[in-house]
């Protein structure tokens, strides 16, 4: 069992986002095994409820002085600690003595480098959740899943040892939001005007800018009324002020407090309007298109990239922005449906699932380190390489050797496709194989069918079992088919192995659901 400690701080500065991915990585890392307790500060709007009612440990640290200013000059964010740096390792540290550590994950703009490297005597490994790249830091594991991120940009900032899962598919996202994806796809495939409206200013909203969404909205040229949810938290300081408003609203107004369905009222919407913070992947991974807010300086770059990847409009002043562009979507349905399409393809949801995988991974027989991450267009070449050796393409279903144009067209077009999933299988961060999974729908029955092959120089290490076992990870409550050629004993022994039952159709393997998952921990 891991020993895993996260030291991350909510409160109406910083605001939740932080602690709630941090909640959606502790319960895969639960799932998996792992003991994993919270450290953070007793700020105003700590969510220390909140996370002991996920049945997670949570360590306090005192209150910081009122008062504290900046003093660091190398980050603007020193000051969301509430105190100098130092005080706040000696802290963390005394309630680590005597403890022995496997992992300490940090998500806070407020640390970098040197809060690492004091820790490092109390802990084995330390990751970092980041979405800035602007400051040092000490980690032997990095999250950024900010769009575009590249390893360039943490070159002069890490240490040359750490390892790196960076851009939208590593995305903290709650379960909730994977489970209903292939709904939100379904739903998406055709527009009828923006009917629903979701608004998220994040859930404190000091500004009260989600008072000046509504006063917007009602400026529109609206062909049907569309029905308008507003989310904030309950202790939102212009929450009442937002009822007053709603009750007197030209549209339906609904106040959502504190919700706990935030998928579902995604899903049901046709436009979100929020800000460009951590719900921005939230809103791909269900295709929702969306009018995009900056609420902090950190949220610019996401923005850009939502903007750039044409999931999003930015808005820029509330009370014209929003009427201009709700107007324009208005005319334009299918830059609705265009805008849909290209967020399905920005996040998958497997990201809280491949992070735990890097965080504790199974080796092979000779000790090698078995991980799996997406599949990129600099994985094209490789790939190619390997369908050409003839002791893999002697078992695939079609053993006609493709030239090189057919494999890049087939290759991005299976990148492409927002319900099937390609990864590359890597032993000790080396590319060693492929592991595919295409979604099946059939009538009332869905599957999703795997493929996997490990590439030549790799046989007989027992990869491809750990690799199917993380596949069960990745896909728990799925019914998963194998099909194999006559003849592939090692593939049949493979999935025999790993619970997959041959049933009487030429060739196909079944692996059927377990109940429940993370959800009903």
């Amino acid at each position: 069992m891991l020993k895993i400690i996260i030291r991350v701080d909510a409160s109406i500065q910083i605001g939740i986002g932080h602690v709630m991915r941090c909640l959606t990585l502790a319960h895969v890392l639960r799932v998996n095994g792992s003991d994993v307790c919270f450290v953070c500060r007793d700020c105003p709007g700590h969510l220390q409820k909140v996370i002991k009612k996920q049945g997670f440990r949570v360590v306090l640290l005192p209150k910081a002085k009122l008062g504290y200013s900046l003093k660091e000059k190398d980050s603007p964010y020193a000051n969301w600690l509430g105190l100098p740096w130092q005080q706040d390792v000696e802290e963390v540290k005394n309630f680590l003595k005597h403890k022995p550590i496997d992992w300490v994950i940090v998500d806070h703009y407020g640390i970098d480098y040197r809060w690492h490297e004091s820790i490092r005597l109390y802990t084995k490994k330390i990751m970092v959740i980041d979405d800035l790249a602007d400051r040092k830091l000490d980690c032997d594991l990095l999250l950024d899943q900010t769009s575009g991120r590249e390893l360039e940009n943490y070159a002069s900032l890490i240490p040359g040892k750490s390892h790196l899962l960076l851009g939208t598919n590593y995305a903290l996202l709650r379960p909730e939001f994977k489970q209903i994806r292939r709904k939100a796809i379904d739903k998406r495939r055709t527009f009828d005007g923006i009917r629903q409206i979701i608004v998220s200013m994040g859930s404190m909203d000091p500004n009260n800018l989600t008072g000046s969404v509504l006063s917007a909205l009602e400026e529109v040229k609206w062909k049907h009324a569309p029905i308008v949810d507003v989310v904030l938290g309950g202790k939102a300081p212009f929450l009442k002020s937002i009822i007053d408003q709603s009750k007197n609203h030209l549209l339906e107004v609904n106040i959502c407090q504190d919700v706990s369905d935030m998928s579902q009222l995604m899903l049901r919407a046709d436009l979100a309007i929020g800000a460009g913070g951590t719900t921005s992947w939230e809103r791909c991974i269900l295709g929702l298109p969306s009018l995009v807010v900056k609420l902090a300086e950190n949220q610019v770059e996401v923005i850009g990239e939502l903007v750039k990847l044409g999931v999003a409009r930015r808005i820029y002043e509330i009370e014209s922005d929003v009427v201009l562009e709700c107007n324009n979507l208005i005319q334009k349905n299918t830059l609705m449906s265009l805008m849909s399409e290209n967020a399905f393809k920005v996040v998958d949801g497997q990201g809280a699932e491949l992070a735990a995988i890097y965080m504790h991974p199974d080796v092979t027989r000779d000790g090698s380190r078995i991980t799996i991450r997406n599949a990129n267009m600099h994985d094209v070449d490789l790939t190619f390489q390997w369908q050409l050796n003839p002791n893999t393409r002697k078992y695939f279903f079609d053993p006609k050797v493709p030239i090189y144009d057919e494999h890049l067209v087939w290759f991005q077009n299976i990148l492409d496709v927002p319900t099937d999933f390609f990864y590359i299988i890597e032993k000790n961060s080396k590319p060693a194989g492929v592991v595919r999974l295409n979604y099946n729908f059939s009538g009332l029955n869905s599957c999703y069918i795997v493929s996997i092959y490990v590439s030549p120089d790799h046989y007989k290490l027992g990869i491809g079992s750990i690799v199917l076992g993380y596949i069960d990870q990745l896909f728990l409550g799925n019914e998963l088919h194998a099909k194999i050629v006559e003849k592939n004993i090692a593939s049949e022994s493979l999935f025999v192995k790993c619970g997959y039952v041959k049933t009487k159709e030429y060739g196909l393997y079944i692996k059927y659901p377990k109940t429940g998952n993370f959800l009903d921990e």
